[in-house]
């Protein structure tokens, strides 16, 4: 990694532990079903001329749409029992794919959620543009972060709108928590940070994230695979920040700004 910067006070500005990310299996296609992966499918194709594609049908106990977040031009909502923060998209890619990210909380002090959405991108006549899939599972009360992926073509796109279609609470498969020992920065946007687990059973391949946040705006994230051991373990992620932002495209990171703070969050597959 080579000229790793101390980034842990910074860190300490947004709590001393990991919060929960239910969004794995970044990047790369997933079959439905696959723990917690986040799945990434193809569009669903627009519909005929003049017939505009209705919204899915979310079962959500009762939510009622939340009020637009304006992102990168976009109307952003949400349709979901959990709660949702500020949200922020990538770049889009040479693929064609652009993520969105957003913090997430379980508010149920006592069970996990496993909850699936739909991530639909709609154009300005109403009809669908793209619409992909993502699923989470998230701890009793803990915060984690939103990750979705979207194939559609973004010049095309309108309104963005995140509806949950499934919702169960259960008690928690693992108790305890992960908590930070340090997150250093390096050139050309590489991280590095060491946790210890507090786990009461270890957990294989889990989503590890690190986020960094200027002016509490995130404005870049990147991830890496880890196994979580049990409690008194300790285990490194590394990875190389990518670009998001709020209001603006963004840009690739050459260099970490100094007033960055940086904060970290952790996901498990949902159980089978």
């Amino acid at each position: 990694m080579g000229r790793l910067t101390d980034m842990h006070p910074a860190r300490q500005r947004n709590g001393a532990f990991i919060v929960l990310s239910i969004c794995c299996a970044i990047l790369l296609a997933t079959a439905a079903g696959f723990g917690a992966a986040t799945l990434w499918l193809s569009n669903v194709a627009p519909t005929s001329a003049g017939t505009p594609s209705p919204d899915p049908t979310p079962r959500v106990g009762g939510s009622a749409e939340s009020k637009p977040q304006t992102v990168q031009g976009f109307d952003v909502t949400t349709v979901s029992d959990l709660t949702f923060g500020a949200f922020a998209l990538s770049a889009t890619d040479e693929d064609g794919f652009t993520v969105i990210y957003a913090k997430i909380e379980n508010d149920d002090p006592a069970n996990a959620a496993e909850v699936y959405f739909d991530i639909t991108a709609y154009g300005p006549d109403g009809r669908v543009v793209g619409r992909t899939p993502s699923n989470m599972y998230l701890l009793p009360g803990q915060r984690s972060l939103f990750y979705g992926i979207m194939a559609s073509d973004m010049t095309k796109v309108d309104r963005i709108k995140i509806e949950q279609t499934n919702f169960d609470l259960a008690p928690p498969v693992v108790s305890g928590d992960v908590s930070v020992d340090s997150i250093l920065g390096g050139e050309e946007g590489l991280v590095e940070a060491t946790f210890t687990s507090a786990f009461s059973t270890p957990s294989e391949y889990a989503e590890v994230y690190i986020a960094g946040f200027i002016d509490e705006q995130l404005f870049a994230v990147c991830q890496d695979k880890a196994d979580i051991p049990a409690s008194g373990g300790t285990f490194t992620v590394r990875c190389r920040l990518d670009a998001v932002s709020t209001d603006r495209n963004p840009q690739a990171i050459d260099e970490i700004p100094e007033d960055a703070v940086f904060d970290a969050y952790w996901a498990l597959d949902i159980p089978q």
